[in-house]
């Protein structure tokens, strides 16, 4: 089903030319401790278990998940530092490769995977970029795509019916709380498309695809606390019971119909009816990405570099 749109932009396809290369380094994998909350019980590990860090260490990255791995990419590397460095975690044999970097470096950007193609687009906080990228997960090189009619860093993506969803983040047209705009990118047109905008503007949110929708939960700004979900049928956004705890800078995942986030203030779930606070983080970390594997998660980007695993009840 394609989503009703509002306004069409066919931009010329512009080639990319230049390609940057970082070197990888290994850091030690940091620690992160976790509390249960008072009266509750749970058997997600107090600890949870660490991985070994991305090659890259760095936070503020974009993911993309396709073929059973991530492709980490890009970010803040020490110092705040951009990288273009994009790295992919294998999910079964939860091992590293190096991949093909982007032409550019990028933070806060944002990504998702569809019909076997990688595809980031914005970032570059907090000023935005319109700029997207495509790659091919047989092989590069990066490819760039019609850009966004507004430049945006710092907002979220999912994929739904073939479309990758951009939503809320910053940009030169914006406040410093957000934006309520939605786009959708149709990689096989190369053509963006304006959906109806959300009811509240967010910045550092999480957003997943849920029962045929695109849901936007939390940000920073008068967001924290609400989700709204998208139902491209009715080109309409409806309102979510708010979260047990306000959230921004995290991220969250869809496992067995329940949508799971992990942040700053802890792990929170939402069962299709309220939101619950599973456990708080006593240690938080912020501004990494969160992936699904079956009931196991892969936290990645937190705590500058560390990568964890947890298993769901």
């Amino acid at each position: 089903m394609r989503v009703p749109r509002v306004q069409t932009y066919m931009p010329q396809l512009r080639l990319a030319i230049t390609v940057v290369l970082l070197s990888a380094c290994v850091q030690p994998t940091p620690t992160t401790s976790i509390a249960p909350t008072a009266g509750q019980r749970s058997s997600i590990p107090a600890v949870p278990s660490p991985l070994a860090s991305m090659p890259t260490p760095r936070t503020h990255l974009a993911k993309a998940v396709i073929e059973g791995a991530v492709f980490a990419i890009g970010g803040l590397g020490r110092g705040g530092t951009r990288l273009a460095t994009v790295e992919r975690f294998d999910l079964i044999s939860r091992s590293w490769k190096q991949a093909i970097d982007l032409p550019l470096p990028l933070d806060h950007a944002m990504a998702g995977a569809v019909e076997g193609e990688v595809i980031v687009v914005g970032g570059v906080y907090a000023q935005g970029s319109s700029r997207g990228f495509r790659l091919d997960s047989a092989g590069g090189p990066w490819r760039e795509i019609s850009p966004m009619p507004v430049a945006r860093a710092a907002g979220a993506a999912t994929v739904l019916d073939g479309l990758l969803y951009v939503v809320g983040g910053v940009g030169s047209d914006t406040h410093h709380d957000g934006s309520t705009r939605v786009f959708t990118y149709d990689p096989t047109a190369d053509r963006w498309s304006e959906t109806a905008p959300m009811s509240t503007p967010r910045q550092h949110l999480a957003v997943v695809t849920y029962q045929g929708r695109v849901c936007a939960v939390g940000g920073r700004g008068p967001g924290a606390s609400s989700g709204e979900c998208y139902d491209p049928s009715a080109d309409r956004w409806e309102r979510l019971p708010d979260l047990a705890a306000p959230e921004e800078d995290f991220d969250a995942v869809v496992v067995e119909g329940k949508i799971w986030t992990f942040g700053p203030h802890g792990v929170q779930v939402f069962d299709g009816a309220r939101w619950r606070l599973v456990r708080e983080i006593a240690s938080p970390g912020f501004g990494g990405v969160a992936v699904a594997s079956g009931r196991t998660v892969y936290l990645l980007g937190w705590s500058d570099g560390g990568v964890f695993q947890v298993q769901l009840p």
